[in-house]
């Protein structure tokens, strides 16, 4: 009986399209040619299957995910900004997206791309991620209360002030007068000691006696 109810569950279970079927084919071939490095074939099956059956969100983002790693920022900003015409629930997308604007000094159109792969993706192992590059995007922008709610976003979804021990942009932040109370703070209560002396470069910190 029970299996007799899986099986007429399953059968009401909308068939996937042949469209939907080739983009998970497509999906999967270049994956593995990225895998085995071998990127222009892996864009070459990209091109084609935008040529010859459709452009698909997850598609288009694997091609911005190629480029990105090439280091062609341009081609992959472009990729990813059609990946989220196509759809824009693709927390990933957005996420890497504001990634090269953050490079490319565009922190307030970063900050809004973090906004949304925090929004679509608010739990999980690495859900502090968004927040934590908001509040970079806000301490590039020189926004102190912006600054530290995203800080404390990201604490509350499992960030560590570790992971920004020695990290040059974070010395620039806590070097700021206007970053450096709310960091101070936040370091105090929810860090170690070590984070701030990590955060003041090595030629600016006192010499320690033996």
């Amino acid at each position: 009986m029970l299996l007799l109810l899986a099986s007429l569950a399953f059968a009401e279970l909308p068939l996937p399209s042949y469209e939907d079927e080739l983009s998970r084919i497509a999906e999967r071939e270049i994956s593995r040619l990225m895998e085995r490095g071998e990127v222009d074939e892996a864009l070459a099956v990209a091109a084609r299957f935008r040529t010859h059956v459709t452009d698909t969100a997850h598609v288009a983002y694997l091609e911005g995910l190629i480029h990105n790693r090439s280091g062609s920022l341009d081609a992959a900003e472009a990729a990813y900004r059609r990946s989220l015409r196509l759809r824009q629930d693709l927390p990933e997308a957005w996420y890497d997206l504001g990634e090269i604007l953050l490079v490319k000094g565009e922190y307030a159109e970063a900050a809004e791309c973090f906004s949304q792969s925090s929004a679509l993706y608010p739990s999980g192992p690495e859900s502090w991620r968004s927040p934590l590059r908001e509040a970079e995007a806000a301490g590039h922008l020189r926004h102190p209360e912006d600054f530290e709610r995203h800080l404390k976003r990201a604490l509350e979804r499992g960030f560590s002030f570790r992971e920004i021990e020695g990290l040059p942009q974070w010395q620039t932040f806590y070097a700021d007068p206007l970053l450096k109370d709310p960091l101070t703070k936040l370091v105090t209560v929810y860090g170690r000691p070590e984070t701030l002396h990590s955060l003041i470069p090595v030629e600016r910190r006192p010499e320690e006696t033996p």
